[in-house]
């Protein structure tokens, strides 16, 4: 995939570079568990490295890698098939940093490419059959070359309960021999094998019965069931329906029910070979169903019997929430689908939906009373709204039985950009000194509201050292030596979300005493010769244990290059292999800071004859 983005010019005068490039993403399928990430190059001569962000969530970059002065890098051992999301960061000769790059992403591939798929799943003998019969299924699934794992489940319906026959291995084929008749359901799983995912693929059986064998003459109950979905409104007619297996036919069926409110038991409907009966709820409440069944000529209570879980009857409307498909707040022009969800009654729902504009102070019908229980709009201006949804019951003359608002939400004209998170102070600065933090933003609806956090590499802690205001502005005074990073958050008045937009600054170096680099001398006078070796020695004060490293700068082609990486010594002997023009540049950085350097230094152009 190829993602482009926008590239400008960097002021030698500022503080930060410009927004690079961020050009290509690609996830190779030869390369599993990886992610290869190209840029276009910043146009300033002086880059000296790039910095590739990236992390699993969008705009949450939890992993870095200093990568040096080219344009293409491999992220290797991702999670398959887990979306990452990147963006990249130049570095100049002078430490300054370039704002982030717009975002890509890319999704790391399977090893094999493809997933476990069943094609077939079948019994031998097919049911229904009677108890104590073997029944063998089969399962048929594919992955290419890899092999395929199968786990097979049974449902009882009676009881609920699933229950494992078979766990994951090669087998395709589970043999069961059912000992008791009912309604049962077989699902088999399958996945690569290696992969720990619960399953790849699945395929259900669907319900099928076991029926008494001639062993067994006592009826049992295989399901008891209603036509209507519960809760349900008062006056709804209901049809309960008994399926009873065994014994010797006719069989006979007798109905109970529990009021919840009364405690009390009352026949439905006394024995009698019909196997449903109706019910017509009077009163709101929950209720209980049992059905009895013996057989004809038996003078015992029941033979066997079944129930229902609690039936609830609702006699008045109830508003359960009224929601949108996306989050808030979203910019004019925007469709949005909101969802009312009400319940209860004496029967069918109609809905009617309001919307205010706060802005306005009026109330319009967006859509008046229907069957629909969704409303589409498209907003066409900003400012700040609430929907309301009204609901009665089909045929009632009233305004509403009940209703609901949303919460107040904002429609902005353009999304919330952070333009910049400066400190009044230049870092490392000393424990104990107030450092004033100011954020910019625009778009969005104003005024918008800041929320500034700070995140101690140290304890690895996240910590709100100011929740949202109208303040753009927060002062930070950190109590001890350390790394730090501070984040602002942005979003529109009235939003609820955690933000809409947010900035980072780089890693911060708080120091009593921050290394400082005083000298930079090399073991020779200029110009000097091809394949001369140069020792360069650099003195550092400050700090408590440091770490160097060394920059080369080729001025004919612009390129800097790692000379020796970070480490102990404070010494680097080089051999230059070509005539020309070079500049050096030391870093130090306490050991375990985490910043690119504390301090740098850099000897001007020399020469190379």
């Amino acid at each position: 995939m190829s993602v482009p983005l926008p590239e400008g010019i960097m002021s030698k005068t500022s503080r930060s570079l410009v927004l690079l490039a961020l050009l290509a993403l690609f996830a190779a399928p030869v390369h599993a568990g990886s992610v290869t990430v190209t840029w276009n190059p910043n146009p300033e001569s002086n880059i000296v490295s790039y910095t590739v962000f990236y992390g699993t969530q969008a705009g949450v970059y939890t992993l870095s890698q200093a990568v040096g002065n080219v344009t293409t890098w491999t992220a290797a051992n991702l999670t398959e098939g887990q979306t990452y999301y990147f963006s990249v960061e130049a570095v100049n000769a002078d430490g300054l940093t370039s704002p982030l790059s717009r975002e890509a992403s890319a999704t790391v591939p399977t090893t094999s490419g493809a997933t476990a798929t069943l094609s077939s799943f079948s019994a031998s003998p097919a049911p229904p059959v009677t108890s104590n019969t073997p029944i063998t299924w089969t399962a048929t699934a594919s992955c290419g070359t890899s092999p395929v794992q199968y786990k097979f489940w049974l449902l009882n319906e009676s009881t609920g309960e699933w229950s494992v026959l078979q766990d994951y291995g090669s087998s395709d084929q589970v043999t069961w021999t059912p000992t008791t008749s009912g309604n049962y359901m077989l699902e088999v799983w399958v996945r690569r094998d290696g992969v720990t995912t619960t399953y790849e693929d699945w395929r259900s059986s669907g319900y099928f019965t076991i029926t008494q064998d001639s062993a067994s003459a006592s009826p049992q109950i295989v399901s008891l069931t209603t036509d209507r979905t519960f809760p349900a409104g008062l006056g709804l007619v209901t049809r309960l329906t008994t399926v009873a297996i065994g014994g010797s036919a006719p069989l006979q069926y007798k109905f109970w029910l529990y009021s919840e409110a009364t405690g009390t038991w009352t026949v439905l409907r006394d024995y009698d070979q019909a196997d449903d009966v109706v019910w017509t709820p009077t009163t709101s409440g929950r209720y209980l169903v049992q059905t009895w069944v013996r057989q004809t000529g038996s003078s015992a209570p029941y033979e066997a019997w079944k129930a229902l879980g609690w039936l609830v009857v609702q006699g008045e409307l109830t508003i359960a929430g009224i929601s949108p498909n996306v989050g808030m707040p979203v910019t004019k022009n925007t469709p949005i689908t909101w969802t009312a969800t009400a319940g209860g009654g004496s029967g069918a729902i109609e809905y009617q939906f309001w919307l205010g504009d706060l802005s306005a102070n009026t109330w319009t019908i967006l859509q008046p009373y229907g069957a629909s229980n969704q409303l589409r709009w498209t907003p066409t201006t900003t400012g700040t709204y609430v929907l309301q949804v009204w609901v009665r019951t089909q045929g009632s003359s009233v305004l509403y039985e009940k209703w609901r608002n949303t919460e107040i939400f904002p429609i902005t004209g353009t999304p919330i950009v952070v333009t910049g998170l400066q400190a009044n102070s230049t870092f490392p600065v000393a424990a104990g000194t107030s450092v004033t933090w100011t954020a910019t933003a625009s778009g969005g609806a104003p005024p918008l509201q800041y929320q500034f956090w700070l995140y101690d590499l140290g304890t690895r802690t996240w910590t709100v050292i100011q929740p949202y205001s109208a303040s753009n502005q927060v002062k930070w005074t950190p109590s001890a030596d350390g790394t730090y990073l501070l984040q602002a958050w942005v979003r529109s008045q009235e939003s609820a979300a955690a933000y809409e937009a947010w900035q980072a600054t780089p890693l911060l170096r708080v120091s009593s005493n921050p290394p400082s680099v005083t000298s930079l001398v090399a073991s020779r006078a200029f110009p000097s010769a091809v394949r001369t070796p140069v020792k360069w020695t650099a003195t550092a004060t400050g700090g408590s244990a440091l770490e160097y490293q060394y920059w080369l700068n080729d001025v004919a082609t612009g390129a800097w290059t790692v000379l020796q990486p970070y480490g102990a010594g404070n010494q680097v002997t080089w051999s230059p292999t070509a005539a020309g023009t070079y500049a050096l540049q030391v870093w130090v950085r306490e050991v375990g800071s985490g910043v690119a350097f504390d301090a740098w230094k850099g000897t001007g152009r020399f020469t190379i004859k």
